[in-house]
């Protein structure tokens, strides 16, 4: 999951805050203090009393494993027990030293020690499987090569990108209700289709961009070839 199922919670996505995202960057951490722990006390006002969404409470109640790159924490709050890739915010009594932190968050440059558990994680996924990519942009490479390892495993990749609450528990719903049907081993070609005709309803043809679609099979990449290129950094 991105930023995009959180933003039903009303946090900001990164991608509308460039003025914060520019900011975390270790090299400017290390050499802007003050700066940089303000930048943090902003993140922290954003996400303070948050609450998670039927997203999130969705994942939870079908124990579907999750894999985040979001710092809220709202995937533990709604009861999931998510691999966190960023990792999460400093406590308020950090707040002075934020600068110096490490995992609280991950910052650009940063070693990201939990990518390696997330590549495992997704080469274990088998045919007729299902990876939900849910509110997650194409402009992180972990998340670019997450899709690709899944596919490449043989999974089928269905992607929520808009309005992640109401279409993440009709999918799971949908889903939940096929498998437990005689004959439903094609249950999970059917839930896409569901959220298919959803966000045709929302969409004109005509709007949907290749990179914008709420519901797209990612091309094919050299998994292999990247995943040996990857060093495990933010």
């Amino acid at each position: 999951t991105g930023a995009g199922i959180s933003k039903q919670s009303n946090i900001p996505t990164f991608m509308e805050r460039p003025d914060v995202r520019e900011k975390l960057f270790r090299t400017f951490a290390e050499h802007h203090h003050e700066a940089y722990n303000e930048v943090i006390r902003e993140l922290k006002a954003n996400m303070n009393g948050a609450e998670p969404n039927d997203a999130h409470f969705a994942l939870a109640e079908y124990k579907v494993p999750v894999i985040t790159m979001n710092i809220d924490g709202l995937h533990k709050k709604a009861g999931s027990d998510a691999l966190e890739l960023h990792g999460g915010l400093p406590e308020d009594d950090e707040m002075d030293k934020a600068w110096a932190l490490h995992n609280k968050p991950v910052l650009y440059g940063d070693p990201a020690p939990n990518y390696v558990k997330a590549y495992e994680r997704t080469a274990e996924l088998k045919p007729g499987d299902v990876f939900l990519v849910i509110g997650c942009s194409y402009h992180t490479a972990i998340a670019c090569d997450l899709r690709d390892v899944a596919k490449h495993a043989g999974a089928k990749v269905i992607e929520i990108q808009e309005d992640a609450a109401l279409l993440c528990l009709s999918f799971l719903n949908r889903l939940g209700g096929k498998v437990g049907e005689e004959g439903g081993e094609g249950a999970e070609e059917d839930a896409g289709e569901d959220i298919g005709r959803v966000v045709d309803k929302k969409k004109n043809a005509g709007e949907r961009d290749e990179h914008c679609r709420n519901v797209r099979e990612p091309a094919d990449f050299f998994v292999a070839e990247r995943q040996n290129k990857r060093c495990g950094k933010a």
